[in-house]
């Protein structure tokens, strides 16, 4: 972010970082304005697959600055794959069960 240098996005960015919802509002430029009257949009690309309906899906990457401006902020790459839990035991280390006949009372659970 310090390659684009500037004032506006690093207030934006400092309002975000703080929590101060009011001031990122007013720095994007108030309520009423359009989405892409806003200094900050979503960036999107495009999947090489489609969905089962085959529509194309839209993958969020990071922010587009004033339209010109990228700014990457998904860059690791996660895989979602299934595990096989008939070789994992399943106390997560705590030495107890958490299903069936063993499992322990519902007031350990809050």
């Amino acid at each position: 972010m310090e390659r684009i240098g500037s004032k506006q996005l690093k207030a934006i960015i400092d309002a975000c970082d703080k929590g101060d919802f009011k001031t990122f509002v007013e720095l994007s430029g108030g309520a009423c304005v359009p989405l892409k009257n806003q200094p900050l949009s979503a960036l999107h690309v495009a999947k090489e697959t489609p969905n089962k309906y085959g529509e194309a899906i839209k993958k969020l990457i990071g922010l587009c600055f004033q339209g010109i401006e990228t700014i990457k902020t998904h860059i690791r790459k996660w895989i979602v794959r299934p595990v096989d839990l008939s070789t994992k035991k399943n106390d997560f280390g705590m030495g107890l069960a958490l299903s069936g006949a063993n499992a322990p009372p519902l007031e350990f659970c809050q």
